[in-house]
């Protein structure tokens, strides 16, 4: 039975067609044990191209300047202050960049903890071990308060050098990992792993759904066709869902 074209309505397209056209994030997590990164300019243009930035001032993300490489790619980029956090702050805000080496306040940990909650995207900065294990405990809290599986690894100290470069849309176009001496992370899924198997990026979905490009969308879902040959999915009521800047899940009715 031949496939009926869908036919969207002209409204639902044009919303479709503007969230969908470029990459959107949704509670996305991505643990990186190492500052001296500012090189990864692929890398940082997949991931913060045309978002809105928020970083915890802190030597962390500022010792190697690499706050000047997500400020070329991001829409915006807001430097906050260590143990000063607050939820205002975060309007409009898609990524938040944390990394510290002291121990997170209470107040601090519960205002990313609900950035994230609701559907908020982190990027969480530790380093190496054992010198700097102090800033592995610190993004340990974070990810352990945000309910991440993922967690640096202490005491541990390692380069790239070579490796794998996993296929993701944030590794597209990357083909090395540039960092200094790094740590590790275990849990959720490789994106740079090295010759010897350890990992050195990693990333994690939480609650939250990453909406495909239209064009693979409408090649996947909404050309799908039920057995009596009608669309099965039609953009025509679709529903958002969502808080800050980002959409965070979307419903498409049945077609009729």
């Amino acid at each position: 039975m031949s496939r009926k074209p869908v036919k969207l309505k002209p409204i639902a397209a044009a919303i479709a067609l503007l969230i969908c056209s470029s990459q959107v994030n949704a509670n996305q997590v991505i643990a990186v044990p190492d500052s001296n990164i500012q090189d990864n300019s692929t890398f940082f243009e997949n991931v913060f191209g045309g978002q809105n930035v928020f970083a915890a001032d802190s030597s962390t993300f500022l010792i190697y300047n690499w706050d000047q490489s997500v400020e070329a790619v991001a829409n915006s980029l807001t430097l906050g202050s260590y143990g000063n956090l607050d939820q205002a702050d975060l309007t409009n805000v898609d990524w938040i960049i944390v990394g510290s080496f002291s121990p997170w306040t209470e107040s601090d940990l519960a205002v990313i903890t609900e950035f994230v909650a609701s559907g908020g995207s982190i990027w969480v900065v530790g380093e190496f071990g054992t010198q700097y294990d102090y800033a592995n405990e610190a993004g340990n809290e974070v990810l352990s308060a945000i309910g991440s599986e993922m967690v640096f690894s202490l005491g541990t100290s390692i380069n790239y050098y070579s490796g794998t470069i996993a296929e993701h849309p944030y590794t597209e176009g990357v083909t090395s990992w540039d960092s200094g001496s790094s740590g590790a992370v275990t849990g959720g899924t490789a994106l740079v792993t090295n010759s010897q198997g350890y990992v050195l990026v990693a990333i994690e979905t939480l609650n939250g759904v990453v909406l495909l490009p239209l064009d693979a969308m409408l090649q996947s879902s909404l050309s799908s066709t039920s057995s009596a040959g009608k669309s099965a999915m039609s953009l025509g009521d679709l529903v958002m869902h969502g808080s800050h800047s980002r959409p965070l899940s979307f419903r498409v009715a049945s077609g009729k």
